[in-house]
């Protein structure tokens, strides 16, 4: 029996873990969210990786009217020495609305070929793991309706497949992200 909470144990250890905070310290200086972009630069200097994006989104005015609003969204991933785990901060129009805890940064991006991610993974902490992919592909899907006053209200989402390539004597690695964030990885054939 002790064996099995033990070995229980160990396969927990060893999942990939992700986890979302409302606050991180830079140095001696704390960063909540609700914090702008520029004070957030300021006290944690610039980051290691960011990404860019924006979204369509339908929002409902005080009336209960719905319309369109087009968001920026960046992710900022900072990667501090070996023992801190990543942290990526999402910002929406300017705005700090949440910080990813992430593992440890790895030194070499070729642990990126046998590391297993979490679902949900910012697309930026895994660039930062990975390196450059060997190829990248973006589609959007924009999905509509139609309101009662005969508006059309659109919802756009980013789909992402990047592949990462480690030569021949090794396998393809397949990562898919939809708004940046993981939802499926898989082995390919050997690379090239």
């Amino acid at each position: 029996m002790t064996l099995r909470v033990l070995l229980s144990a160990l396969l927990l250890s060893l999942l990939p873990y992700t986890a979302e905070a409302n606050g991180w310290r830079c140095g001696d200086r704390l960063i909540n969210t609700g914090d702008f972009a520029l004070e957030v630069r300021a006290r944690c200097g610039e980051p290691a990786q960011v990404e860019r994006r924006q979204r369509l989104k339908k929002i409902r005015d005080e009336r209960g009217r719905e319309r369109s609003k087009l968001s920026e969204i960046e992710e900022w991933s900072y990667r501090q020495d070996g023992n801190e785990l990543m942290r990526t901060l999402v910002f929406i129009d300017g705005r700090l609305q949440s910080i990813y805890v992430g593992g440890r940064a790895p030194t070499d991006t070729r642990k990126c070929e046998r590391q297993m991610f979490s679902k949900g993974t910012p697309g930026a902490e895994l660039k930062l793991t990975c390196g450059e992919p060997a190829s990248r592909d973006e589609w959007i899907e924009h999905v509509e309706r139609e309101l009662a006053d005969g508006t059309i209200v659109g919802i756009s989402v980013i789909h992402e497949r990047v592949i990462y390539n480690f030569g021949p004597d090794r396998f393809l690695r397949i990562f898919e992200l939809v708004d940046g964030r993981l939802v499926k990885q898989s082995t390919g054939g050997y690379g090239f």
